[in-house]
């Protein structure tokens, strides 16, 4: 089931987005959702973030899902230039998870803008697929993750090295 159709035909319908929707395939995240352009509200500490944790509560019966989001840190944390508009990751996490059949995800920290190292392989993050030089939204509605949403290619190795890594285009430096 793709990130879309879990989005339409779940939990659309108890954020209270269904009458919107036309259920067409090629419908928006961003639509879905109802956060115009950004797709990183699902993330953070907003309205957005509470509503969709609230319909996965109800999906899940968990009640602890909101520490998957910065919505604890809500009193603390200013909105602004939080969270990245673009999708970054560690190439080495993800290889490491899959070589060692571990749950392939995106852990919150990735999304946060002010971090640009991971925090496990000391190597900064990428932002663009290394085989279609694309880079990456932050939610897509056909993507898996781990993998290239234009593409589809994996995006871990264990093949970059220091030197491959630099050469490849980093996240992007934030504005102080």
């Amino acid at each position: 089931m793709t990130t879309r159709r879990l989005l339409l035909n779940e939990i659309a319908p108890l954020m209270g987005r269904e009458r919107k929707l036309s259920h067409s395939r090629n419908e928006s995240i961003s639509k879905i959702l109802g956060v115009n352009r950004d797709r990183t509200a699902t993330n953070g500490t907003g309205l957005t973030a509470s509503n969709l944790v609230r319909a996965m509560s109800i999906l899940t019966k968990r009640t602890d899902l909101h520490f998957l989001t910065l919505r604890p840190w809500v009193k603390v944390l200013s909105k602004r230039g939080l969270l990245r508009h673009e999708r970054v990751w560690c190439p080495f996490c993800y290889q490491e998870w899959h070589d060692t059949n571990k749950s392939i995800y995106e852990p919150l920290i990735w999304c946060i803008n002010v971090v640009q190292i991971c925090p496990i392989h000391h190597h900064p993050f990428l932002s663009v697929c290394p085989h279609c030089l694309m880079t990456q939204l932050v939610l897509s509605g056909d993507s898996q993750t781990g993998h290239c949403n234009k593409c589809g290619k994996w995006l871990g190795s264990s093949r970059f090295k220091s030197g491959e890594v630099s050469k490849m285009k980093k996240a992007p430096e934030i504005a102080s």
